[in-house]
């Protein structure tokens, strides 16, 4: 498996481990949740831009980029915002934000005709200089750009789900972490309260996405539940939430749901390694592992590890060098958009 991490410990055995440290991609990179080739309305016309590139391997990629102005969170400055496709892949959108603001009607002078190769390889790793050197320009119509609006559309997926899972000190095993409880880790509890993962929902009458919890008794009174962009829905399986059974050492009503995710957040509460290979599970591909860390103000700021399996393919926003963050908003909207 891969493997991101900074000071974070994370116990890789065998897992792809990604860091923060891509000096590439600015860290304001944001993961664009409305975005379709429809929804790429630019302003200015030297930059919108669709390539294709092919190979034996991966068949054709068709990558579009577009700059338009945004005002948020201080003056205007240009962004790029940029869709990447390929078969069997789910498409990647992301929204680029200028690195250094400056006046808008320098943009012509800083763009330059090669900028939307620089701006696709600093979205993803596999477009290397040499791949740029092979993209090519794609001459459209309004009706080519309908039917690539419409394609986007259905390779969206509004409803996800995600393990989250309690390692508290010293414990080394999955029994040990399926079996703790709510309010055996302080931490835990302020992380949980913090709105890193949303907020807190009544599951009895709950009538958004459930991910298969029972919204009528069976599997625990709340969980955490967040929305994101125009209608994703993001359910939380929250392990101390899920309903404990005595006298099961393996959880296996918990583990049902969590072992079944695809992803899942491991927050650590203690200064031991996590080693993902102790969860045994067919279907968890990907762990999140979270340290909670003391700040030099004070506060409890979020270091944070990425592994995934080998046979997942690298995937964006990369994490910020170093991979600490500051505020449980700024880890929400990183989640959100991994």
């Amino acid at each position: 498996m891969k493997n991101s991490s900074g000071d974070n410990k994370l116990n890789s055995n065998g897992l792809n481990v990604r860091s923060g440290s891509n000096p590439h991609i600015n860290s304001s990179l944001q993961a664009d949740s409305s975005l379709s080739s429809g929804g790429l309305v630019p302003t200015h016309p030297q930059l919108n831009i669709n390539t294709s590139i092919s190979s034996n391997s991966s068949g054709t990629a068709f990558n579009s980029v577009a700059a338009n102005t945004s005002s948020y969170n201080g003056p205007p400055r240009w962004q790029y915002r940029c869709i990447l496709r390929q078969k069997d892949v789910d498409s990647l959108r992301i929204t680029l934000p200028e690195p250094e603001p400056g006046p808008l009607n320098n943009l012509a002078r800083r763009v330059g005709k090669p900028q939307w190769k620089t701006i696709l390889q600093s979205i993803h790793p596999a477009i290397t200089q040499q791949v740029a050197s092979k993209l090519k320009k794609v001459q459209t119509n309004p009706e080519f750009e309908k039917e690539l609006a419409k394609f986007d559309e259905t390779m969206l997926r509004f409803h996800y789900k995600f393990g989250v899972l309690l390692v508290r000190p010293g414990q080394t095993k999955e029994e040990e972490w399926f079996s703790n409880q709510m309010g055996s880790s302080k931490r835990f509890q302020g992380f949980l309260q913090s709105g890193a993962l949303g907020s807190k929902v009544l599951l009895k009458g709950f009538e958004g996405f459930s991910a298969g919890l029972d919204t009528r008794s069976d599997n625990g009174s709340y969980s955490y539940y967040d929305t994101w962009g125009d209608g994703f829905e993001v359910m939380y399986h929250i392990s101390t939430l899920l309903p404990f059974k005595n006298g099961d050492r393996q959880q296996i009503q918990r583990k049902r749901h969590i072992g079944n995710d695809i992803v899942c957040i491991i927050f650590v509460d203690g200064e031991q390694p996590f080693i993902p290979s102790a969860i045994k599970s067919q279907f968890l591909h990907i762990f999140v592992v979270i340290h909670p860390v003391a700040l030099p103000d004070g506060t409890i700021g979020y270091s944070v590890a990425i592994a995934s399996d080998e046979q997942v393919p690298e995937f964006g926003p990369p994490l910020p060098d170093p991979p600490i963050f500051k505020t449980s908003q700024e880890l929400r909207a990183y989640l959100l958009c991994k």
